[in-house]
């Protein structure tokens, strides 16, 4: 599977990330020109997406339905299936942390603050 996660962050993907991860910040998710730049340069070819934010209760899951939204509106690209990971980075983070091949650059003073 070709898969390519996402990071929806504000200033918090500075405190870990999942390995691989494309930072791609809420804020950008809203012009339609930039979702589609995603898509042309990042997704395609992809099978999978997978979107997650701190905890994967607003930012991720409302970029998640940007993202499919316009893949469903283009004819021209294939339609990758787009996820949403339970539980956001926190969770992840959570059970692999420690795990240096998943997760990059944690921080474990930036979640205790």
């Amino acid at each position: 599977m070709r898969a390519v996660p996402y990071s929806i962050w504000m200033t918090d993907y500075v405190g870990g990330h999942i390995t691989g991860a494309v930072n791609v910040p809420a804020e950008l998710w809203y012009s339609e020109q930039h979702v589609d730049s995603v898509i042309d340069e990042r997704v395609a070819g992809r099978d999978t997406v997978v979107v997650h934010c701190m905890f994967s209760q607003q930012r991720g899951p409302r970029c998640a339905m940007r993202l499919a939204s316009r893949l469903a509106a283009r004819s021209d690209v294939a339609k990758p299936a787009v996820y949403v990971l339970r539980g956001g980075f926190t969770g992840f983070a959570a059970h692999y942390r420690h795990e240096q091949d998943l997760v990059e650059d944690y921080d474990e003073a930036f979640y205790k603050r």
